[in-house]
């Protein structure tokens, strides 16, 4: 295998983590898991001659995983359109969450554009030839919108403030927070 353009050592470990957690994982049909480990070894190691670093790696495996786990496609090969776009429909409505700090999340805007990439990039190595998507996924725009800032109405201010006991942690959400805009490590650098 050709050297790794500057990967840290612990990347490697994550990456062996991430092939082991794979083939453990009773979620995935063997054929998925074969589809899934031919295109980290063909087009993440030997593709353009320059093979992506061991992290990046990693996180097409989770992400060809969670793919994999929640469609419900038990071969990539067969899945049709529709399959894709409702794993996409899901994803993008927050129905399929990761486990962060004991709690269920939504995947950020980030990972799920991240996730449609992985997906696209898997199926032109799976079905395509090298240079175009499939039709199946041609359609996937990985574009991340970041929306808006929202304001605090009056009446969400007023709850905030009846939630906060003491005058400094006041202070410290209302003026700092609500006024400055500061984050609370910025508030605490003060």
């Amino acid at each position: 295998m050709e050297e790794i353009r500057k990967s840290k050592p612990h990347e490697q470990k994550y990456f062996n983590q991430a092939v082991i957690n794979l083939s453990k994982n009773k979620n995935i049909t063997s054929i998925n898991k074969t589809y899934i480990l031919g295109f980290i070894r063909q087009h993440c190691e030997i593709s353009d001659g320059t093979p992506l670093s061991f992290s990046r790696r990693s996180r097409y495996i989770h992400h060809l995983t969670k793919f994999s786990e929640f469609s419900g496609i038990k071969d990539f090969k067969k899945a049709k359109r529709e399959d894709i776009e409702n794993f996409v429909i899901k994803l993008n409505n927050g129905e399929i969450t990761q486990r962060r700090h004991r709690v269920n999340m939504p995947y950020s805007i980030k990972t799920i554009g991240d996730t449609l990439g992985a997906i696209k990039t898997f199926y032109k190595y799976l079905e395509g030839d090298g240079y175009t998507f499939p039709k199946k996924v041609a359609w996937i725009k990985k574009k991340t919108k970041f929306l808006d800032p929202q304001s605090l109405t009056e009446s969400q201010v007023e709850k905030l403030k009846a939630g906060l006991g003491t005058i400094r942690n006041r202070f410290m959400v209302l003026v700092l927070g609500c006024d400055l805009g500061l984050r609370p490590n910025e508030a605490m650098n003060l």
